[in-house]
């Protein structure tokens, strides 16, 4: 027979349990995770046996995109006007890992202006794909990574332009092109 305790604990246990079917859980560390597949909250044995079931858990993935790619869209689009620094800084990792470069920035290192800094033109956040007027994370210094204080947010035009140049060659490009207009 089971002390009034141990009847306390299971009966807690079960409610717990319980959310967790109807994804109601907040706040338990133990239930941290959520199902790949049915994305609820779900324990850390649950998570194991999705560690040991990843393949099964990838072929849904997959089917599930190639069934719903529109929804996917939708959400991902979504999430770029929530969060646009948050892209920036997703784009900026990729491409600091491939080069090797430093990257210690995070979301509050970057401001979006409304306008670009530069140029002077409105920054608009585009769903797909970048346009000259879309913002774009720039290095002041190149040889330094993506580092606080050596990130600025300019359209992407201006990030074009300024490409891999340093200042003393945009500058002799500027003045040559001055004078060949005159």
């Amino acid at each position: 027979q089971m002390s009034k305790q141990t009847r306390k604990y299971t009966r807690k246990r079960s409610q717990r349990l319980n959310n967790i079917v109807h994804g109601t859980v907040s706040g338990y560390s133990n239930y941290s995770c959520r199902c790949l597949l049915c994305k609820q909250a779900k324990s850390k044995a649950c998570r194991m046996y999705y560690a040991r079931n990843s393949e099964k858990a990838l072929a849904y993935q997959h089917t599930y995109r190639h069934a719903n790619p529109e929804k996917l869209r939708a959400q991902r689009q979504a999430a770029i006007q929530r969060s646009p620094a948050r892209l920036l800084l997703s784009y900026a990792k990729t491409r600091a890992k491939q080069r090797g470069l430093a990257f210690t920035i995070s979301t509050h290192d970057i401001h979006i202006p409304n306008m670009c800094p530069v140029l002077g033109i409105p920054l608009e956040r585009q769903s797909t794909g970048f346009r000259n007027n879309s913002p774009s994370l720039d290095r002041i210094s190149n040889e330094m990574g993506y580092v606080r204080g050596n990130v600025i947010v300019v359209s992407f035009r201006a990030n074009k332009i300024k490409g891999d140049a340093t200042p003393d060659e945009l500058m002799k490009v500027a003045q040559f092109y001055a004078t060949q207009t005159q």
